[in-house]
């Protein structure tokens, strides 16, 4: 896309972009001419370009310098009170559409400070209530009946909606106002307040915006299931009688899984209700009543639907070797949730690293158990970081863990990751293993000659040999 931009000295400035606004143009001048992007005004045919309007390919336009006054004017109303910054100004800057555009966004009052042709011009009002829509406060009753300026008014700031005449709320008005601010909801009339549609939209934008539905809707239970639904947020906002229907609170949460906080006591009590929640994944752990997670039956059943209820059980239950098995055959790093017994327990802990791997970690007692270890590093050869020394020193578990995943070998010990055998192995199983490599290997004729032999025809291999000693270096 292509501007061409001439100033009133006769100078033409051509511009190439992609996609620019007015603003990005202004900051091109800026680096173009040193003119402040607060002195530019950009002049298409007879009308001035504002900072938000898109540029259009073969645009032309005018630039005009503005004068210097206006220039400190402009930057007074940025940074210091705006009222104030106007009632000093010469007469003629209350005239000023720039000026004044500046004034009332940063102030809706100052609207009323405008001289009376700018006050009465539709299309200035039109921008200014786009920058600041509670600027409809300040206007005339003609103008706060005008459904195109309310629209805009209530679009930038959905609160101006208290300045609408109840006969000038139209539906989609009012719509517009709460998906903007939700607590709009309070200053629309009786009956959008009745209409399910606005309510919805006002609740799913802010959920405490339901306190101001009409007292049919609160006790209409279709309604409510498609309020929770919107929002799970707004049960809180419910009635006592409300928060203890299976239905309601269950929508609810299954939007938000926070909302059980805000279900009956009675409810968050109830086994079977609560066992639900769990079954669709619709339920935080640490919002069902804590008696439940001291009642054994339930911990059991909760933990064989999802293994993480295990950390929400009591104590007594986390050292409980049936559920503790229960848990860690779900998911192995619940195994961190067990008492310290457990965690040394081989039974629970060869089923925790059956499943996780990583569970290897939360078992600092059976680190130098080789069968435990085994079956770790088979099942994620990294999970040898977490063996005692002695194992990390043992070839035959090295090799069995860079075998499963070749970056293990970083978790070998000193003597075995300077190993040939185990080396190449690891290369074997993954050969971006190749950093891992020891700088003192690549200077043994005989290894360099088995990698080129193994792998010489991949330009990986022959990039990385061939790399200088500091990157070597730095590898290590």
């Amino acid at each position: 896309m292509e501007v061409q931009v001439t100033t009133l000295a006769g100078d033409c400035l051509t511009f190439r972009c992609k996609r620019w606004t007015l603003r990005d143009l202004k900051d091109a001048i800026k680096r173009a001419t040193g003119i402040r992007m607060r002195e530019q005004r950009l002049i298409s045919g007879a009308q001035e370009m504002h900072e938000d309007e898109l540029l259009t390919d073969g645009l032309q336009l005018t630039l005009i310098r503005r004068p210097l006054e206006q220039v400190r004017i402009l930057e007074d109303l940025e940074d210091r009170d705006a009222k104030r910054v106007l009632q000093k100004v010469p007469e003629q800057y209350r005239a000023d559409r720039e000026v004044m555009l500046a004034a009332a966004a940063s102030d809706a009052s100052c609207i009323s400070l405008a001289d009376k042709t700018l006050r009465e011009c539709r299309d200035f009002i039109l921008a200014v209530l786009k920058r600041n829509g509670m600027v409809l406060k300040f206007l005339d009753a003609a103008m706060q009946d005008d459904p195109e300026l309310c629209l805009a008014a209530v679009n930038q700031n959905g609160y101006a909606l208290q300045h609408v005449a109840a006969r000038c709320q139209s539906k989609s008005l009012v719509l517009a106002a709460v998906s903007t601010d939700g607590e709009a909801l309070q200053f629309a009339s009786q009956s959008q307040r009745a209409d399910q549609e606005v309510v919805l939209a006002a609740v799913e934008q802010y959920s405490w915006s339901f306190q101001y539905a009409t007292e049919d809707l609160k006790f209409n239970r279709e309604f409510l299931l498609l309020t929770m639904a919107c929002n799970g947020r707004a049960l809180q906002h419910l009635s006592d009688e409300w928060k203890k229907d299976p239905d309601i609170v269950l929508a609810a949460v299954s939007e938000f899984p926070g909302a059980l906080r805000f279900a009956d006591p009675e409810l968050r009590s109830c086994k079977p209700f609560v066992l639900a929640l769990f079954q669709r994944r619709a339920c935080t752990l640490k919002y069902p009543v804590e008696e439940l997670w001291e009642d054994r039956d339930f911990v059991l059943q909760a933990v064989q639907i999802q293994s993480s209820a295990f950390q929400a059980a009591s104590a007594a239950f986390r050292g409980d070797p049936e559920i503790a098995m229960l848990a860690v055959q779900r998911h192995g790093y619940t195994l961190q949730f067990a008492s310290t017994e457990l965690r040394a327990e081989k039974k629970i802990v060869l089923a925790a690293v059956r499943q996780y791997a990583s569970a290897l970690a939360s078992a600092p007692k059976l680190q130098e158990d080789r069968e435990v270890v085994e079956t770790a590093v088979r099942r994620n050869g990294c999970s040898l970081r977490y063996a005692a020394q002695t194992l990390r020193e043992d070839k035959e578990m090295v090799l069995l863990a860079v075998r499963q995943q070749g970056f293990a070998l970083q978790f070998a010990g000193e003597r075995l990751q300077l190993d040939q055998e185990v080396v190449l192995e690891a290369l074997r199983s993954d050969l971006s293993s190749l950093e891992l490599v020891r700088s003192s290997l690549w200077q043994d004729a005989g290894f360099k000659a088995q990698v080129r032999r193994l792998f010489g025809d991949d330009p990986d291999v022959a990039t990385f040999m061939g790399c200088s000693v500091k990157r070597r270096r730095l590898l290590e």
